[in-house]
């Protein structure tokens, strides 16, 4: 006899406890191809300067990396392997960015680097999306408190939600 399955509702496929022990979204691949494009043609600065800021990676390594290439950038110094392992050591980063080994693995794994802005669009989706579960737990930890009227806490959790659409439509 076949018996009909019921459809799991998504609170139950993700439960509050198995929420907090996830991984936050994020695509180490997407952050290795920005970062590794901007090593190996940085006339694709200006386009992926315009779409992350360093606390858009997830990753330290990258992370680390993309800081030196952002600080490079606002001084128009060239992006290339070089110039970030000397900014990274210059600043005592070169630990947390993985140093020439990472590099190149970055500049060698590149898929094309061409299509940088396509990757920083990946890394800034997976971002936003990390911003909006913040945002959420934040709000979460606010109802928990109970230091605020409900009506308040709607008005918060209004604002930050277009702070962050801002940021999402930047």
């Amino acid at each position: 006899m076949i018996t009909a399955q019921r459809r799991r509702t998504t609170r139950e496929i993700l439960n509050p406890s198995e929420l907090l022990d996830r991984v936050p979204p994020f695509d180490y691949g997407a952050e290795k191809a920005v970062v590794g494009s901007l090593l190996v043609d940085d006339r694709h600065a200006k386009e992926v300067m315009a779409i992350l800021t360093p606390d858009d990676f997830h990753g330290l390594a990258t992370r680390t990396v993309y800081e030196c290439m952002a600080e490079l950038f606002q001084k128009k110094k060239p992006i290339d392997v070089l110039t970030v392992h000397e900014c990274l050591q210059r600043s005592g980063r070169l630990p947390d960015s993985g140093g020439y080994a990472f590099f190149a693995t970055l500049v060698n794994d590149t898929p094309i680097a061409a299509h940088a802005r396509y990757y920083a669009e990946i890394v800034a989706a997976k971002s936003r999306t990390r911003d909006v579960i913040h945002l959420g737990l934040d709000l979460v930890r606010l109802g928990y408190l109970e230091m605020d009227t409900p009506e308040q806490l709607i008005l918060k959790a209004a604002t930050e939600i277009a702070k962050l659409r801002k940021r999402v439509t930047r």
